[in-house]
């Protein structure tokens, strides 16, 4: 059993547990003994509760660890911003979910337990955390321009519907490009070269 206090930058995880935001009450909630079953991954060597990013939205986290003077969304939103200046590339990848088999430029691929992560961005808003199954959304290749109009969506969660994102399911999805690949996993850095990304719900 995990009992959660949310101190990190974004503690999106939380929102889909009803895990209160004030640590005091987070620990009164832990106290209580309410719990639930939910789902967690396996990416490459590592285990995930909420998800992994691969791309533009790991390139937006690292910017953001480099702010130490502000906190929550804010910290992101500046991220973006100097990605979008510094660091955004497209790059090419081969994507395999269960079997199907996709090859294109991407701007970022999620592949979610959870529904959100940086602070608010809803990138799987319909992902649940115990249906065994990740939620998997895949931007293709953006200029900066569609980059931006695309953002105020995913905040919101109507991204969904863009012709430019597919969104699918998967049990087991496998990411390879011959480009490296920036990869984070519950916001924290996995790499910034990886080749191959292999995600598997537990």
């Amino acid at each position: 059993t995990l009992g959660i206090v949310p101190v990190g930058t974004g503690n999106d995880f939380i929102k889909v547990l009803n895990v209160p935001t004030d640590w005091r009450a987070a620990c009164e909630h832990i106290v209580s003994g309410k719990h639930r079953r939910v789902d967690v991954g396996r990416v490459n060597d590592c285990f995930t509760s909420n998800g992994v990013g691969i791309g533009f939205d790991t390139l937006v986290g690292i910017e953001a660890s480099k702010i130490t003077w502000a906190r929550g969304f804010a910290v992101y939103a500046i991220g973006l911003a100097r990605t979008l200046a510094l660091t955004y590339r497209t790059p090419k990848v081969r994507i395999e979910m269960d079997g199907e088999v996709l090859e294109q430029n991407i701007t970022l691929v999620s592949i979610a337990n959870g529904r959100c992560y940086g602070g608010g961005f809803w990138v799987c808003p319909n992902a649940e955390i115990d249906d065994g199954l990740f939620d998997v959304c895949i931007a293709r290749g953006l200029n900066r321009l569609q980059i931006l109009a695309l953002v105020p969506r995913v905040m919101n969660g109507t991204h969904i519907n863009d012709p430019a994102v597919r969104m699918a399911r998967a049990r087991r999805v496998i990411i390879t490009s011959d480009e490296p690949l920036p990869v984070h996993l519950d916001g924290e850095v996995l790499g910034i070269d990886l080749h191959r990304v292999e995600a598997e719900i537990l």
